[in-house]
């Protein structure tokens, strides 16, 4: 049984209580995740992806932080039948079957995991010209989690690796503002054109420098799973933005980066 529907049952034998992603995961069976470096908040974790990422199928409450979660009702009755045929062909876990093998989609229980694996195949998210900046290595303090200089565009990229479990309005704008908050100061300002190796020539780096100086950057969250709340948002996130940085070319986009992986370990990668 997949962790979906066991969360669905879950929530079956205990008469549809409020119940936040520990809760779930307490009342799981341990079998179901297997070994997971990250320990048992990897593995709550992987709950917590999976109410995030079918979000359609419950309702929230808001008012508990964590927030708690129960299936979604019609009139105030549960339809399991109705909510597991869903399960099956609307929010089943993804996959890919390539020369008859399977490759299941790599569930990220850490956020350090799928950074790595962002800064890794950086070039297929960012295209073959691009160079990416680890800053957090750089500076010995985070101020974001990388640049990305884009040759073909000449655009600096603010680069943020998040995982759709993190609450949009809670945790990753609050990063991007904390950003804006950080590049305001002169002796950031000073670090990030004069204390990084940026393997770009001076022509390039005069750009870059002045870039920083102008605040004249676009900004990319890279995340392993879109939501309906960020596709739904999209607008606002933007409009919000705009207005705290008080510049109208500020923009920020949402890439989306999925890792399938079959029992050999080989990797099949989806963007978009």
């Amino acid at each position: 049984m997949s962790i979906l529907s066991s969360i669905i049952e879950i929530f079956e034998k205990n008469n549809n209580d409020w119940l936040d992603y520990s809760e779930i995961y307490a009342k799981l069976d341990p079998n179901l995740f297997g070994p997971n470096k990250n320990g048992e908040q990897g593995k709550k974790n992987m709950v917590s992806r999976h109410l995030v990422g079918n979000i359609d199928l419950f309702d929230v409450d808001e008012n508990f932080r964590p927030r708690k979660y129960k299936l979604r009702t019609q009139s105030g009755n549960i339809n399991i039948q109705f909510i597991n045929t869903q399960v099956k062909y609307t929010y089943g876990d993804s996959r890919i079957i390539h020369n008859g093998n399977e490759y299941k989609i790599l569930e990220f229980s850490s956020e350090d995991d799928f950074e790595d694996e962002v800064m890794k195949n950086h070039k297929m998210v960012f295209g073959d010209n691009s160079i990416y900046i680890d800053i957090k290595k750089k500076l010995g303090n985070r101020i974001c989690d990388g640049f990305v200089f884009d040759k073909n565009l000449n655009r600096l990229i603010i680069v943020e690796n998040e995982l759709c479990i993190h609450d949009l309005w809670g945790h990753i704008i609050p990063q991007i503002i904390g950003f804006f908050n950080a590049i305001r100061k002169d002796e950031t300002k000073m670090k990030l054109k004069y204390n990084i190796e940026w393997g770009v020539d001076d022509s390039e780096k005069l750009m870059l420098i002045e870039s920083i100086d102008k605040s004249e950057f676009d900004i990319v969250v890279v995340i392993d799973k879109m939501t309906p709340e960020i596709l739904n948002q999209q607008r606002s996130i933007n409009n919000l933005i705009t207005e705290f940085a008080k510049n109208n070319s500020i923009k920020i986009y949402f890439k989306e980066l999925k890792v399938f992986v079959n029992n050999l370990n080989e990797r099949i990668y989806q963007i978009s």
